[in-house]
């Protein structure tokens, strides 16, 4: 019930300019991550023999991801460079991901 009350209360600031308390980021970051988990369970990773496939998924990520997750040589724009949470550098995450999802090992 307090957390409820707490929730209601509109006393907790959301604002982006203002970084969440330890408490709070690591609350968000754990359920985004064991719901991400929970839900690519089933998914299966499309073949990489297909040139097709890569150059579709460049131009996706070309249009849709560049601007706040960045690229090889190539920085996020001033808006990815603000957002909070900080988006990742998904050259680092790919180190730690397979073909059929997120490396368990690495416990992300």
């Amino acid at each position: 019930m307090g957390a409820l009350a707490f929730i209601n209360s509109g006393l907790y600031d959301v604002a982006a300019i203002k970084h969440d308390a330890k408490i709070v980021k690591w609350v968000l970051q754990t359920t985004k991550d064991k719901s991400a988990r929970s839900r690519s369970k089933n998914i299966t990773a499309p073949s990489l023999d297909d040139e097709s496939l890569i150059r579709t998924g460049f131009h996706h990520y070309d249009q849709m991801c560049v601007g706040c997750h960045g690229a090889p040589c190539i920085s996020p724009s001033e808006i990815g460079e603000d957002l909070n949470p900080e988006p990742p550098d998904l050259t680092e995450v790919a180190a730690d991901t397979t073909a059929s999802g997120l490396n368990p090992e690495v416990g992300v």
